[in-house]
């Protein structure tokens, strides 16, 4: 079988198409970006002082795209000026467009340090727009790591400030992003009331071009959702807008989601002809990144015809231009798909080859990702700490006399606004708590299922790579044991990835593969085996660790018995009295002496096992009288 993704390929390039597009939308300036840069330059030289600052910003914005170190550096030298002639605005202005900058040259967590810094200035001197820009770009720079939490804390800091001016783009702009908080987290239905009412702002600035965006995000749902007719039909809807109004890179998106939906569905065809015509777009746009997406997708979808070569020229391609891009991204993933293909191949040298680079760049991205959080804490630690700050000095300056009646009025404002802020803090929580739990579960299940399937999969190439050369008898046999350890890490990820997921939350659910282990370990070795339950089993609630280590119980118990105590029947009873769950095992073997048998590491691991539920483990067993395990737990 071929290496396999994690979650759909497609759905994740489309999001990052879709996620550059928003991204260059944020990072869009109020100055004179259409200013020639030469003309700029020229100024530069004959300025002084606070319109050098100005014009430095400027140039700053220019090139943050298309050189963002040579941008980065007109920024740093706008604010060394502006702080030294005491220049707020000036200040605010290049801290912003060095965040940008840090943005397009894909360090954000630089660009959230710097946009974060002109944020806070910028709310100080009053300037709202400024800081809500900022905040939505800080939203933005956290999504592009998967951090929805942050990502809708600044959404909606941001969004504040909107409000308050009135800004109908802006205002809509925030909810398009939240709807794709919402998506990633699969919460669908929170996602299309934020894209509706999205819409409804846009619609009413006749803003066509956001619009189809809007719609874009809303195929990109349904296509999530398996929804395919929904999804096409906005993807469609998008296109024909961007077409309208000559959006090259708009077109080349929404082709890219058709595709994406033809290639869930098996046609691959359609799915080829839309990716190779976004393709060409991009191509004719000049816009490298998105060329090398398409030429991954594209290689997916003719690797998923077996057609090798053709799905080889397009890695390789998107191998050059990614290397010139410093994507390690993309190249993680395409040196996966070249394993999954030579893999199909049989050659699994070569598999194993690409598969090493898949994992190198992969551990380096998980290493940038940890950097990224490290300087993100710090930064929190000083704005926090600086804030403090503030607050001590403006204590000190209102330590003089004030009148009452203006006293009164402040503590009653200061008593409203508590009021209010608790209020939203209560409901923030909420929404924040449902955001983190379904995200640590879906990715919890996910990451086990990427991360131990991979490497059991490089287990499973290696053994195969010397199951050919037994044949000349080079091979070390023991190799043979590396299939055997890696079928049982296979059942073993089974049963992590079943007691973690959702649908798996009832006492029946467990009963069910209960069942089915004790049929596959009894049945061979003729031992029978009886279930009895009691109470309401079937539509009790049972949380994910008690569900899991109760079955790790069950499942010790049963290999203990089956392995030493020599018994032909087994009863197995699961009573619910609740708040109690009651698990009782009793075998007719040999039993053993209490005082005589040394715990082993299956004892210790169901007592442990036993303590991380707060339950209750008693086994009592006696020479030639068989044996009982008993575990009680409390489960509500």
């Amino acid at each position: 079988m071929p290496l396999n993704f994690s979650r759909s390929f497609f759905y994740y390039q489309l999001v990052s198409i879709l996620l550059t597009i928003f991204l260059i939308i944020c990072f869009s300036s109020t100055f004179a970006q259409q200013l020639n840069a030469d003309s700029l330059k020229t100024l530069l030289i004959e300025s002084k002082d606070t319109t050098r600052v100005r014009i430095l910003n400027q140039l700053a914005d220019v090139f943050k795209s298309k050189a963002p170190v040579q941008s980065i550096e007109y920024g740093q030298e706008a604010y060394e000026l502006a702080k030294k002639n005491d220049h707020p605005k000036g200040m605010v202005l290049a801290f912003y467009r060095i965040g940008m900058a840090q943005g397009f040259n894909n360090d954000y967590g630089k660009a959230i340090e710097y946009l974060t810094q002109s944020g806070k200035l910028a709310e100080e001197i009053g300037d709202k727009k400024t800081a809500a820009n900022c905040y939505m770009n800080i939203g933005g720079a956290y999504s592009v790591s998967n951090n929805y939490e942050q990502q809708l804390n600044f959404y909606l800091k941001s969004l504040g400030f909107y409000q308050a001016l009135d800004d109908k783009k802006g205002i809509g702009l925030i909810l398009m992003g939240i709807g794709n908080a919402y998506t990633y987290t699969t919460q669908y239905d929170l996602a299309m009331e934020n894209y509706t009412e999205a819409i409804r702002y846009f619609k009413e600035l006749n803003d066509r071009n956001q619009m189809a965006k809007v719609y874009v995000n809303i195929g990109g749902l349904y296509n999530s959702k398996k929804e395919f007719g929904k999804a096409l039909q906005f993807f469609t809807k998008a296109f024909d807008l961007f077409k309208a109004l000559d959006n090259n890179r708009g077109m080349a998106a929404s082709l890219s989601g058709k595709g994406d939906v033809y290639f869930q569905q098996g046609n691959y065809l359609l799915a080829e002809i839309n990716l190779k015509e976004g393709l060409q777009i991009n191509r004719k746009s000049n816009h490298q990144y998105s060329v090398a997406e398409n030429l991954i997708l594209l290689g997916k979808v003719v690797l998923a015809e077996n057609k090798f070569d053709v799905a080889t020229g397009h890695f390789n391609e998107a191998i050059t231009i990614s290397q010139e891009l410093n994507s390690k991204s993309n190249l993680s993933a395409i040196y996966l798909q070249l394993a999954n293909l030579h893999q199909m191949k049989s050659d699994y040298k070569s598999a194993f080859t690409f598969y090493k680079l898949y994992k190198s760049y992969n551990d380096s991205i998980l290493n940038i990702e940890k950097t990224k959080q490290l300087q993100s804490l710090q930064l929190k630690f000083e704005s926090e700490k600086k804030e403090k700050e503030i607050q001590i000095l403006k204590s000190e300056k209102t330590l003089s006399n004030i009148y009452i009646k203006v006293a009164i009025l402040a503590f009653l404002v200061t008593l409203v606004i508590g009021v209010l802020s608790f209020i939203w803090y209560r409901t923030i929580s909420r929404t924040k708590r449902q955001l983190e739990i379904e995200r640590m579960r879906n990715h919890i299940a996910q990451d086990l299922h990427d991360d131990i399937g991979s490497t059991l999969s490089s287990i499973n190439m290696i053994s195969r790579m010397n199951s050919q050369d037994l044949l000349s008898g080079s091979a070390n046999t023991s190799f043979a044991q590396i299939e055997d350890h890696s079928g049982k890490m296979l059942s073993q990820m089974v049963d992590i990835i079943w007691s973690i997921n959702p649908g798996n939350d009832t006492l029946n659910e467990v009963l069910l593969h209960m069942k089915e282990f004790a049929a596959d370990i009894l049945e061979p070795k003729n031992i029978d085996y009886y279930f009895h339950e009691s109470g309401n089993v079937k539509n009790q609630k049972i949380d994910a660790t008690i569900r899991k280590n109760l079955y790790l119980i069950f499942k010790e118990a049963l290999n203990n018995a089956m392995k030493y105590s020599q018994c032909t029947t087994i009863q197995i009873t699961l009573t619910l009295t609740a708040p109690l769950l009651t698990l009782d095992i009793v075998d007719n073997g040999t039993g053993f002496s209490m005082n005589e048998v040394k715990l082993g590491n299956g004892l210790n691991n169901m007592e442990a096992r036993a303590k991380l539920m707060k339950g209750l483990l008693k086994i009592e067993s006696t020479q030639g009288n068989g044996t009982r395990l008993s575990i009680v737990v409390q489960i509500a």
